[in-house]
């Protein structure tokens, strides 16, 4: 599985399911920017929490909810999001979360969505697999059964 568009000369796939990207930091951390409707510009002043570098998760919710690039970069970085959320939750800074990942906390008060005034846009998610595994009938079996669900 993927959150990223595979290539499609070198892999088949199907999408499977869309999840929203939130805004999230912890309710400490949320009260310390007292802000009614958070801003790109505000946001790059306190620290955030990424996957990467890149910031990945960031930058398309940045350019769909403030129509502008990230400013600055990672405090921190992990390349696993249960982490980011952990951290985020501790107050280390804000960070930007699939819904399905951060339901739990966001429902037991461990982080709020920050208010931006538009919803985060949505990140499709895919399976996918090497076109040469499927001479297998247990690959195709196996992609058949996660596609059926």
């Amino acid at each position: 599985m993927t959150a990223s568009a595979p290539d499609a000369e070198r892999h088949g796939f199907a999408a499977l399911d869309r999840e929203r990207l939130l805004l999230v930091a912890s309710p400490a951390f949320a009260a310390r920017l007292k802000a009614r409707d958070v801003t790109a510009a505000l946001l790059g002043e306190h620290p955030c929490v990424a996957y990467d570098e890149t910031l990945p998760l960031i930058r398309p919710f940045f350019d769909a909810v403030f129509g502008t690039p990230p400013h600055g970069q990672a405090t921190v970085t992990a390349p696993d999001l249960r982490i980011l959320l952990r951290m985020a939750a501790s107050g280390m800074g804000w960070a930007v979360l699939p819904d399905d990942l951060c339901a739990e906390a966001l429902a037991s008060g461990l982080l709020v969505e920050l208010p931006t005034g538009r919803p985060g846009p949505d990140n499709r998610l895919y399976l996918a697999w090497n076109r040469g595994a499927l001479r297998h009938p247990r690959v195709v079996h196996a992609r058949d059964r996660l596609l059926a669900t």
